[in-house]
């Protein structure tokens, strides 16, 4: 038996994540909540482009809504709403009939909308997107055409509907006054190629309607040029915009102790901010994994000065939030270097080892094994099913090089656990042998995990049959560890460095044999998340002359239900 077989609670939290509305009111209770509810999450997002014609609008909610609501309570421009689907309390789906290409949407969720206890949203929530066109134009723009009172240190903002040869831009865009005078600026290529920046050289003058013009020279990446040549203008006002901008408030306010209740986070600043400069220099995989969406995680309000982000609940005790910003910018380009962090506790007795029915967790490393020589890449997604009585089964599938979000395979092999008042017991596996079902009970469970997780140390002897059994001995190290966000560097290269916080160590020796000869022996080093469970886990087993060493880290997670396949 491999020790892959002791290698198993993981179960990823996910779940939530917290942040709160200041509001003594309970949201879960209708007979006691009267605060409004909130849109965390919309999809597609604010300024998409490349928008299928007929794809669906999601809308996610802060808590749970009346179904009945959504009825005529969601308009979208250049089309008809044909249908309105709740996937869960809080997902509400809009079905429509197709978008014309190349066409500025916008959507609204109005005040029809309401939560169980019959509380409307306090305001219309409004934002827009692009449609798919295969023709290259310029879609939008910073500031607006028209805008009035710009200040004279602005910088442009465009985003066009195709990737773009930036090479091709210098020559196709002019910055002109009436007087014929063109600006100089640099350009600047944002992440997405779809959208660059025009930072002046010197100030623009004041009081002056400035045009921004864009020719068919200007090529997307594929060489096609600009459909059409495409201009917009502003007037500027008296003065520089030199104040950097501030944080002015974070609900909840950091460092305090949240509810496992707490179903968004939100922070407010002081004026309009440019969105691509809010990037984390570091975020805890347990707020990772809280947000309601990990692909949209959170909404702008209409001017850029608040953003909002949801939380699955129930939160998970224990879990650490915390986020890091290095730096920010308003849209006129003044940098805040001073940035700002936050971090929040989720009340209660720290859980390492949360059961939750669906929930998914994805496993990437390395595998070695000796004499044979073999090494490569190994790929493990697990799948927790709760069952009664504290019983709960983890499903699991190998994976090489492969993507689950994708493929979502079928599971057919399983260790079964169980959740006890003072430990996690590990009560025996499920799998295929030669394409054979074969199950194995340890007698008894061998505690896995004893609660709560503190210092300590414990061994035992299970059976495993009439003639083999498994001698073990289980140590929770001394002190806490902050652990990086999977052993892969290839996996972090385009996000933010993430962080497990809080991590407990958990040292496994195991002998297996027949009570006077040992078969096999290992030794595993775990470490688990408060509000996670099991992040990564070093493997170590020695079957006579073949020694078999594996390096895995939790790199993705989420819920059954999150997978397209499924």
């Amino acid at each position: 038996m491999s020790s892959r077989r002791f290698i198993l609670l993981a179960l990823l939290l996910g779940l939530a994540l917290a942040l709160a509305s200041c509001s003594d009111d309970d949201p879960t209770d209708p007979a006691t909540d009267t605060t409004a509810p909130l849109v965390v999450s919309v999809n597609p997002s604010q300024d998409d482009d490349d928008v299928s014609l007929d794809e669906e609008l999601v809308i996610v909610f802060n808590e749970d809504m009346d179904p009945a609501s959504a009825d005529g309570s969601v308009t979208l421009s250049g089309c008809t709403v044909t249908d309105t689907d709740w996937t869960d309390a809080r997902t509400l789906v809009v079905s429509h009939t197709d978008w014309p290409e190349g066409t500025e949407i916008t959507a609204t969720a109005t005040v029809g909308l309401t939560d169980e206890a019959g509380n409307a949203l306090a305001t219309a929530f409004a934002w827009n997107f692009w449609t798919w066109t295969d023709e290259v134009l310029l879609l939008n723009t910073t500031p607006d055409d028209d805008a009035v009172g710009v200040p004279i240190n602005t910088t442009v903002w465009l985003q066009f509907s195709q990737d773009m040869d930036a090479g091709t831009l210098p020559g196709a865009i002019t910055v002109t006054s009436p007087d014929k005078v063109a600006h100089a600026y640099t350009l600047d290529m944002l992440e997405s190629d779809s959208e660059c920046v025009l930072t002046f050289t010197d100030d623009l003058p004041a009081s002056t309607l400035i045009t921004v013009a864009v020719s068919t020279a200007a090529e997307s990446g594929e060489g096609t040029p600009l459909t059409t040549a495409a201009s917009f203008s502003f007037t500027t006002g008296t003065n520089a915009d030199l104040t950097p901008p501030q944080l002015i408030s974070i609900e909840p306010a950091d460092g305090t102790s949240i509810g496992t209740d707490v179903s968004f986070f939100r922070m407010t600043f002081s004026e309009p901010i440019d969105d691509n400069s809010l990037n984390p220099a570091m975020i805890s995989g347990q707020l990772m994994t809280a947000f309601t969406s990990t692909d949209q995680p959170g909404v702008w309000s209409e001017n850029y000065t608040v953003i909002t982000v949801g939380l699955r609940t129930p939160l998970i005790p224990g879990s650490i939030f915390r986020v890091e910003f290095v730096s920010f910018a308003d849209v006129n380009g003044n940098v805040n270097d001073d940035g700002f962090e936050w971090q929040a506790t989720v009340a209660g007795t720290a859980q390492f080892v949360p059961v939750i029915d669906g929930w998914a967790q994805y496993y990437q490393g390395y595998y070695q094994e000796t004499n044979p020589t073999n090494f490569g890449s190994v790929e493990e997604l697990q799948l927790c099913e709760v069952k009664t009585g504290g019983e709960f089964w983890l499903w699991h599938n190998s994976y090489y090089q492969s993507d689950p979000s994708k493929d979502f395979p079928e599971m057919t092999e399983y260790d079964r656990m169980k959740l006890t008042s003072s430990a996690v017991q590990f009560l025996g596996f499920h799998e295929m042998r030669d394409m054979e079902p074969s199950d194995v009970t340890f007698t008894p469970p061998i505690d896995w995990l004893r609660l709560p997780v503190v210092t300590s140390s414990w061994s035992g002897t299970a059976a495993i049959d009439d003639s083999s059994q498994v001698d073990y001995t289980v140590a929770v190290l001394a002190g806490t560890f902050e652990l990086p966000y999977g052993n892969q560097p290839s996996k972090q290269s385009d996000g933010p460095p993430i962080t497990w916080l809080g991590c407990r160590k958990v040292a496994l020796h195991y002998e297996m044999g027949d009570g006077e000869t040992v078969f096999s022996a290992g030794n595993d080093t775990l470490w688990y998340a408060p509000g996670t469970g099991l992040v990564r886990e070093i493997n170590h087993e020695d079957q006579g002359d073949r020694i078999y060493h594996a390096d895995k880290s939790l790199i993705w997670s989420g819920f059954e239900a999150d997978f397209p396949s499924r």
